[in-house]
């Protein structure tokens, strides 16, 4: 018989409305059966996409005994959190506090006023390697909740107390520049580089992908040639992995190994997007041909395999099919030869390391050498075509189709400026559609939702990232098609950010907004993890606009939380990598105004050129913004470069451009 979970709309927690386990989802009726009935509530946080999350389920939670315990002692919670990011945070941290580490699925044990006082998070069903089995956690815990409730409620009391003071923020200001922040991420990176795998640290491997943004930001403006071969040296690491699906495009979440070579399969919307414009900024930076290879791969990817009709981008797609890890992934050398030609078969075994005893599992996950050209490339392309149309036959990973705001943004921003670099319409279509799609079906009451379900938008509260990376993406918008109407947009939805998340009195954003009031603390994440948090990017898109609009208001709210942050950034850059863009934001200052009826011939030339630092403004005879009043004039296609807010003697053409943006 169904559970509760039955009536969710999110996929994760769908997959659990079959367990015997009696769960309910986050919310008041769970909270008031656990003080009703004083039992301790029992949170199991994860994601679809989430391996050891399945492992979990189909060992303890689908076991009859071990939900015949969880029942009679205690109140189920089951939470998705790619729904409930804030409730994720808080919990996670615990679970850092209590076990020392984290990671999903996350297994915490909470007081009738949820608060933590024991966590983890997989736990076998077997005890092994040093892990107590689940049901061994489950008997202790209830034999102490029922024997040493005074000292659950002193221990649970402590943890909170130190939850609370991680969210606060730091009183003692440092005085940070980007130089110093600069040399000290880079004394860091030689030392944890490697040299021979590329990327940083041992196994597991992540791409890092704003860790690199700042690095060849850096390059950007020093030109120390060091940053720019540590991250494309990386990069083409990473593009001739296993971490890359050679066959369908796209990227996996990690590497559990140094060589980049077996992944956790499971593909990740917010991995693949920023991947791609990382890889983007790549090619503004050197103009190689490879680099924009794997952007259009990895467009292609999404467009064919993670976007609805209606234009909204799927969450994830799991790492399991059939019920193995990596199956729909992997070939045999049997499979190759049996789909293509004996010339076809030879150069993909040759070029992508694949043997009879296979690299995973007696099978083989495609393994680049180097960079294929000539001849090769073209019949090897042939062959990972025919690959792709014999993978399609076999029985898919679920893809979990939730259209979460924040990461649809990074979508939107990354469809939006490839299209204007490639000069690719198709693209622009894409980006297009998908704000509108947020528009109609992520909003609710002039509100924007954390997500949508089949074209309708949830109950739940868009996080402080669902706003700031949405705004993000608007700004990149207009900036790739030269319509005002996207920063009017961003303009109306940052001043509901800053009415719902900014806090005057203490100078901080909070990632959830003033209408969540069902978590035991109010987070306020600066941390910038595998995204930039959201309050990073938020500063960063108060900054653009203060400059499109002359608002002093934004200004002021960055320089607050920039001193609230200054801290954490002092103390742990390298965690802080978005931010530490943001350290001198005088640098924002840069404007280019393209002015007239026909000004399409320069947004592809300015898109193209790496400044991240720069923002556009339009004025073609409608509604234009300050820098761009009083532009205008008739039957004159012209550019300004503005710096400072003074702008010099207008060109038209692109080399005059270039000039004045590179003296």
């Amino acid at each position: 018989m169904p559970n509760r979970l039955q009536n969710e709309k999110s996929e994760y927690l769908l997959q659990h409305k079959d367990n015997p386990v009696d769960w309910y989802p986050w919310g008041k009726e769970a909270f008031e059966k656990s003080k009703k009935e004083d039992k301790p509530i029992f949170l199991s946080i994860g994601y679809s996409a989430c391996h050891w999350c399945h492992v979990m389920e189909e060992e303890s939670f689908e076991d009859q005994e071990t939900a015949d315990f969880l029942n009679k002692n205690f109140v189920s919670i089951k939470v998705d959190r790619e729904e409930r990011p804030d409730v994720d945070s808080i919990y996670m941290t615990s679970v850092q506090i209590i076990a020392g580490h984290g990671g999903w699925p996350m297994s915490s044990f909470l007081t009738p006023d949820r608060k933590p006082f024991f966590a983890g998070t997989y736990f076998p069903k077997e005890g092994r390697h040093g892990l107590p089995s689940f049901m061994e956690v489950l008997k202790k815990i209830a034999l102490l909740y029922g024997t040493k409730r005074a000292d659950i409620e002193k221990s649970s009391n402590e943890i909170t107390d130190v939850l609370k003071k991680q969210f606060e923020s730091n009183k003692e200001e440092i005085e940070n520049d980007e130089n110093t922040a600069r040399l000290y991420i880079k004394n860091n990176l030689e030392n944890d580089f490697d040299s021979i795998n590329k990327g940083f640290g041992k196994a597991p491997k992540f791409p890092q992908p704003i860790l690199h943004e700042f690095i060849l930001e850096q390059y950007s403006k020093t030109k120390d040639e060091d940053f720019l071969k540590i991250s494309l040296e990386t990069l083409d690491s990473i593009e001739k992995g296993g971490i890359h699906d050679q066959v369908g495009g796209g990227f996996h979440r990690y590497s559990v190994d140094e060589k980049w070579l077996v992944p956790h399969f499971e593909k990740m919307l917010y991995d693949n997007t920023s991947l791609a414009y990382l890889y983007l900024n790549a090619y503004r930076i050197t103009k190689e041909e490879k680099y924009k290879d794997t952007v259009e791969k990895t467009l292609n990817y999404l467009s064919n395999e993670m976007v609805s009709e209606s234009g909204g981008f799927y969450s994830a797609q799991d790492a399991d099919s059939e019920g193995v890890e990596g199956k729909f992934f992997t070939w045999s050398i049997e499979e190759i030869n049996s789909v293509l030609n004996k010339e076809e078969s030879e150069k993909i075994i040759s070029n992508f390391n694949l043997t009879k005893e296979g690299n995973f599992e007696g099978k083989n996950i495609l393994f680049k050498n180097e960079n294929i050209k000539g001849k090769d490339k073209k019949i090897v392309s042939e062959a990972l075509k025919k690959l792709y149309t014999e993978r399609s036959k076999r029985i898919p990973p679920l893809t979990d189709k939730k259209v979460i705001t924040s990461w649809n943004s990074m979508a939107l921003k990354v469809f939006a400026k490839a299209g204007a670099i490639f000069e690719n319409k198709n693209w622009i279509n894409i980006a297009e559609k998908n704000a509108n799609y947020l528009l109609k079906n992520n909003i609710l009451n002039n509100k924007i939702q954390r997500a949508s379900y089949e074209d309708s938008p949830s109950d739940i509260h868009g996080q402080l990232e669902d706003y700031s990376y949405f705004i993000q993406a608007l700004i990149e918008l207009n900036e790739s098609t030269g319509e005002n109407k996207w920063v009017e947009l961003a303009i109306n939805f940052t001043n509901s950010m800053i009415e719902e998340f900014w806090s005057e009195k203490e100078g901080k954003f909070y990632d959830s907004g003033k209408s969540s009031t069902d978590t035991l603390v109010r987070p306020s994440t600066t941390q910038d993890n595998i995204t930039a948090s959201g309050i990073s990017v938020a500063c960063e898109v108060l900054i653009k606009l203060s400059v499109i609009i002359s608002n002093k208001k934004y200004k002021e709210i960055v320089e607050k939380q920039l001193k609230n942050t200054s801290n954490d950034i002092g103390r742990f850059p390298a965690a802080h990598c978005n931010w530490m863009k943001l350290l001198n934001f005088e640098n924002y200052s840069s404007q280019i105004v393209l002015t007239g009826k026909n000004i399409s011939k320069y947004i592809q030339t300015i898109n193209s050129e790496f400044m991240p630092t720069t923002t556009f403004g339009f004025n073609n005879g409608n509604k234009s913004f300050y820098i761009s009043d009083n532009k205008y004039i008739e039957n004159k296609n012209l550019a300004y470069y503005c710096k400072d807010y003074y702008c010099e003697l207008p060109v038209e053409s692109i080399e005059e451009l270039l000039k004045q943006i590179n003296t």
